[in-house]
């Protein structure tokens, strides 16, 4: 872990950092140009950052998810853009993992590595949001609001999808995408499903990239799907159990790595606006001295730490009842967790194992039996979501309170684009709106913890 922190740290203030101002002013220039996005993708595959939580029996560095708050808590103190590049390829590979499709899963996990430093990386992406289904898509209490358009129909041999989705960060960039597309429209709750498409894919295309006020790094792009076919072996999810219904549990985990882009961003601030008021001489003294000065600078400090603190708790709250605990070495009821999944992993990931895989009875029969150890694991996932989606809602709340008051005691200095405060403002408007807006996670928190605990309470409801 001290590692990764150390080569994070490393990357983020030699390669990063010098590259973040320059590529907001190529955004801006040239929009549709994305070489200078590809020069910073590049530089993190030669880091060996984008396969650290990979297994290493797949090529990858074996670390646990852990890393990625570490490694999110350094990218995005100096760049939240680009930090997001790096985040929605781990969201990717997140979804990946957590729905048991073992072939597929070694087949991505093998290529992400295999290209790692090559000049083109494989970058993965996940589509949920629509024009029509935003924050509600993100909570399962909201699901009843949703108005989704997008259907997977099922064909022989697989699927046909339509529809758009919208707000895709690192879409245009990726290789591969997960796409979550119901494939019953009037049993949309129930027939919820993640499938795997190359973005080269035939029926499939990629429409405007959002003109965003922040976070411009990373392209939010439209993706369009016209009788796009799926192969049977590219639905992720299985068909029935425990498995299909945690979709939205990902959400959980995402929200903690929000915390820990917010952290980042919170300590950029922090950081930017001391160099200034090191840097800076008011009135024969520098600013720094000044007793002012020093109650702001202390105070964006505490927001940090309890940003870190915030984030480290939703963690632990994931690795007791969450999706992570899944993957955590643990006796109980005379088994070992990490080691069926490890084994089935394995198992899964061979040549034997993923033609065996491709039956579509098989895929139920290891989709049971999974189901099985999730029933047996002790998850937890309404007080995991409660502690994640409270570190995404007040860290991002935190970072937005940093920025505030690093512009207020940079004064106009803080205004200008070269000196950084203003973008580091803007990225951070966007850390309280996607993966379920701050009053969607209020909303959630209030509903799991107090809620269902009190039935005198009238819940929200698409009535109203």
């Amino acid at each position: 872990m001290d590692s990764v922190f150390k080569r994070a740290r490393q990357f983020s203030r030699e390669i990063a950092a010098p590259m973040a101002l320059h590529i907001e002013r190529e955004i801006r220039r040239a929009p549709t140009n994305k070489e200078p996005v590809w020069e910073f993708v590049r530089a993190a595959g030669k880091a060996g950052l984008l396969s650290l939580t990979i297994p290493k029996k797949f090529g990858g560095g074996g670390y646990s998810w852990a890393t990625c708050v570490i490694l999110f808590e350094e990218l995005c103190s100096v760049c939240t853009g680009l930090g997001n590049i790096i985040g929605g390829h781990y969201l990717g590979m997140f979804v990946m993992r957590n729905t048991f499709s073992l072939a597929r899963t070694a087949e991505v996990f093998r290529e992400i590595v295999a290209n790692e430093t090559s000049i083109k990386p494989v970058l993965l992406a996940s589509a949920m949001t629509e024009p029509s289904v935003g924050s509600d898509h993100t909570e399962v209490g909201l699901w009843e609001s949703a108005r989704p358009q997008s259907e997977a129909r099922p064909v022989e041999g697989g699927y046909i999808l339509n529809g758009r989705k919208q707000f895709i960060s690192c879409g245009r960039l990726s290789t591969y995408h997960l796409v979550f597309m119901s494939t019953d429209r009037k049993n949309y709750m129930d027939s919820m499903a993640t499938f795997l498409m190359r973005s080269d894919a035939k029926g499939f295309s990629f429409g405007r990239d959002e003109k965003k006020m922040g976070q411009l790094a990373t392209p939010a792009t439209e993706m369009i799907y016209e009788d796009c076919f799926v192969d049977e072996s590219n639905r992720l999810t299985p068909y029935f159990g425990p498995i299909a219904k945690k979709t939205t549990d990902f959400m959980g985990f995402t929200r903690l790595l929000i915390g820990a882009m917010a952290t980042g961003a919170a300590r950029g601030a922090y950081e930017r606006a001391l160099t200034f008021a090191r840097d800076t001489t008011v009135r024969g003294e520098v600013l720094v001295n000044h007793q002012w000065a020093q109650m702001v600078l202390g105070d964006m400090y505490m927001n940090v730490l309890i940003s870190r603190a915030a984030v480290q708790e939703g963690f632990f709250s994931d690795v007791n009842h969450g999706m992570n605990k899944m993957f955590l070495p643990a006796k109980r009821n005379g088994y070992r967790r990490k080691q069926i999944i490890d084994g089935v992993l394995t198992a899964g990931a061979s040549q034997f194992g993923s033609d065996l895989l491709q039956q579509r009875k098989m895929r139920h029969s290891v989709g049971k039996a999974i189901g099985w150890v999730m029933d047996h694991a002790g998850l937890n996932t309404p007080i995991m979501n409660t502690f994640t989606s409270t570190a995404k809602a007040k860290c991002s709340d935190l970072a937005m309170m940093n920025a505030n008051l690093g512009i207020d005691l940079m004064g106009s200095f803080g205004l200008r684009q070269d000196e950084g405060m203003e973008k580091i403002l803007r990225d951070i408007k966007l850390l309280q709106i996607y993966e379920g807006t701050n009053e969607i996670c209020t909303f959630g928190v209030f509903q799991r913890i107090v809620a269902d605990h009190d039935f005198g309470i009238r819940m929200w409801s698409k009535s109203q």
